[in-house]
């Protein structure tokens, strides 16, 4: 009898080791990583239909994108380059292979560009289409750029907010708060 239930307990054990092990054979990592991320509004707008179409209409809609060409080297900066007397710096927009781009220079005494810089418009942030800065990213931040689209006399390229004076920052940081 005893040894009966030595055996009993031995066989259920077996068992027991036995199913945990097949179902941890058959068990399969899920086939992509879960990341915390923004979604992209594209995908809320399928369901969410009535919503997206009265935030589209919003400033705020408008406040943070990806450039375009009517944004950068269309109207309002096409052929038009902006010198600033304070600084005695010139900026211009460009596009190259399907990216914008903000060239800052300076002329040298030979009469050539000198002190040249080029930085990729990878955002605009603005109040839409009145007013808005270029911003540039470098890794994991972006920089604003010192000239923008600004209003006035038309729509045209003029230094932004707090570049405005003889020496000029080439960048400025964009905090995240």
């Amino acid at each position: 009898m005893k040894r009966r239930s030595v055996v009993v307990v031995c066989l259920s054990a077996v068992m027991v080791a036995a199913s945990i092990f097949l179902c941890l054979w058959n068990w399969k990592k899920p086939d992509q990583t879960i990341v915390n991320a923004y979604a992209d509004p594209k995908s809320c707008a399928q369901c969410h239909i009535a919503e997206a179409a009265t935030y589209a209409t919003t400033g705020m809609a408008r406040a943070f994108y990806r450039p375009q060409a009517k944004d950068t080297v269309e109207t309002p900066v096409k052929d038009r380059q902006f010198f600033h007397s304070a600084s005695g710096t010139y900026y211009s927009m460009s596009e190259h292979g399907g990216k914008y781009f903000q060239r800052r220079w300076q002329q040298g005494f030979d009469g050539k560009p000198d002190n040249v810089e080029e930085l990729q418009i990878d955002y605009i942030m603005g109040s839409g289409p009145r007013a808005y800065i270029f911003a540039s990213r470098r890794g994991r931040h972006a920089d604003r750029t010192n000239a923008g689209v600004v209003c006035g006399v038309g729509r045209s390229l003029g230094m932004n907010p707090g570049y405005d004076n003889s020496h000029p920052m080439t960048r400025r940081p964009i905090a995240y708060e």
